[in-house]
């Protein structure tokens, strides 16, 4: 708003008193507009100046008829009033000097409120200019948000929290709507500082009113980033749910009906009472853990129990340990395959034993067809320890589930394991008295046959020895006494 410059007079006889009070009235009526709006010192100022003029246009009104005109005045007494008061006081001077004393501070006056409003409407100007571009950064956090994804998760709440999410959604696209309206409906350009004043507050007002609103939806928008940080969660532990029915309910009925019944209930101020809905989850979470746990412990404790009985027939204390690993997912899996791999493990020492047991009756059958030495007895047993050891090997797999049973077994084969060891020893007795009836040609041969553990061929023999016939006689003799394994194989 401007003020409205008064009439400049092109000369002192056109003044006239209500004309002056005209413009006096018109100039007090903007200012005590202005008022309203702006308690300036300078308006006060102003207020008080037209009291002066009042009483000195009062008194132009009540003055004598026969009071000096202005024609009868020396022009030298026309030089100007500085202020309206100077001029009344000079009673000496007739009505058309004080009027042009008033004229004068009215122009004064509103030559002042012009610069007044010019300032004022600078400043206003500025002040909307920053306001407006505080409305179009105003909603800049929820935009950057994902307010507007769509939650993606098989936790069975994606349903109900995206509806939820939509509304947030709606409640954010409105607020943005209204700022940016606000916005684009400021007049920046526009001349009267009332107006710019009246958008300035009204922005102001905005702000102020939403500004709890914004916090209100930043918050609600952060719980929506924690829910969706809690779906990935809940999807992995429901999904690891598929085969255990009755934790599968307990996660239905404790967390996802809780969840869904409180949203329905207060909306999308359950966004932000996320610590207090996922406390089932937690809890459940640490329920399983808790008991995978104990199936974890009680696995390894039949582990290291398996472990103990292998290493009474086998010297690998870590064998299972670095195989068996236990699976939470596949409990029943993970004690199938240490049984396998226990079973196997046994099956395979009982093998290496048999064919142990099948060289030492191999040898000791050699050595009753070829040389005079009696070994009916020790045959009668090995075969008896060997058929034994066959026996135990065909109920291991019986056994394997009962560790009580097994160990019972695997004493049994331990024994027959150290008996072979025995025998073994009894075997090499017999050996080395055959051994003492050796001629020194056969020891030499049998010297040169075990420098080379791939064996010799009968024509790198035949290079050592010079005489064949004497060759021959040594291998067959040799051979007869059970100390050569011939081999034939046919020449390239």
């Amino acid at each position: 708003m401007g003020a409205t410059r008064g009439i400049i007079r092109t000369s002192v006889a056109e003044l006239d008193p209500n004309d002056l009070k005209g413009q006096l009235n018109e100039l007090r009526a903007q200012v005590y507009l202005l008022l309203e709006i702006f308690d300036e010192k300078l308006l006060q100022e102003v207020i008080s100046e037209f009291k002066e003029v009042e009483k000195t246009l009062f008194s132009v009104a009540s003055s004598p008829k026969d009071f000096k005109k202005t024609e009868d005045i020396q022009l030298t007494l026309l030089q100007e009033v500085d202020d309206v008061k100077a001029a009344h006081n000079l009673t000496h001077y007739n009505d058309d000097v004080v009027l042009d004393g008033v004229h004068r501070t009215i122009q004064n006056l509103n030559d002042r409120l012009e610069v007044f409003c010019h300032e004022k409407r600078y400043t206003l100007q500025k002040e909307l200019g920053e306001i407006t571009r505080k409305l179009k950064k105003f909603t800049l956090r929820l935009k950057a948000s994902k307010v507007s994804e769509p939650i993606l998760s098989t936790s069975s709440l994606e349903d109900c929290l995206n509806d939820y999410r939509k509304t947030l959604e709606k409640q954010f696209l409105q607020l943005d709507k209204d700022c940016y309206n606000l916005a684009s409906s400021v007049v920046l350009d526009e001349a009267d500082i009332l107006k710019l004043h009246h958008q300035l507050n009204r922005c102001k007002q905005f702000l102020q009113t939403n500004e709890s609103t914004r916090k209100k939806l930043q918050d609600l928008v952060a719980g929506l980033e924690q829910w969706r940080i809690i779906l990935t969660g809940a999807e992995n532990l429901r999904n690891s749910l598929n085969n255990d029915s009755e934790h599968l309910l307990q996660y239905d009925d404790e967390f996802v009906d809780r969840v869904v019944e409180h949203f329905s209930r207060h909306g999308v101020e359950s966004f932000i009472e996320y610590d207090l809905l996922q406390k089932p989850l937690v809890e459940i979470e640490e329920q399983i853990k808790g008991e995978r746990r104990l199936r974890r412990k009680a696995f390894e404790q039949l582990l290291n129990q398996y472990q103990a009985l292998l290493s009474q027939i086998i010297p690998a204390d870590n064998y299972l340990k670095n195989r068996c690993k236990y699976d939470d997912e596949d409990c029943e899996g993970s004690y199938e395959v240490l049984r396998e791999i226990v079973l196997e493990k046994l099956v395979q020492e009982c093998g290496n034993q048999i064919s142990n047991w099948e060289q030492i009756e191999k040898d000791l059958c050699f050595i009753a067809q070829n040389c005079e030495h009696d070994v009916t007895e020790l045959l009668n047993q090995v075969s008896n320890f060997k058929t034994q050891l066959l026996s135990k090997r065909d109920l291991l797999l019986s056994a394997i589930a009962d560790l009580k049973n097994l160990e019972s077994q695997i004493n049994e084969i331990k024994f027959i394991f150290e008996k072979c060891v025995g025998f073994r020893e009894e075997l090499r007795k017999i050996m080395s008295q055959k051994h003492e009836n050796l001629l020194e040609e056969e020891k030499k041969l049998l010297s040169i046959i075990t420098t080379v553990e791939s064996g010799f061929t009968i024509s790198q023999i035949f290079q050592t020895f010079q005489d064949t016939q004497d060759v021959w006689k040594i291998l067959k003799n040799l051979y007869e006494k059970g100390r050569l394994e011939i081999i034939l194989r046919q020449r390239d």
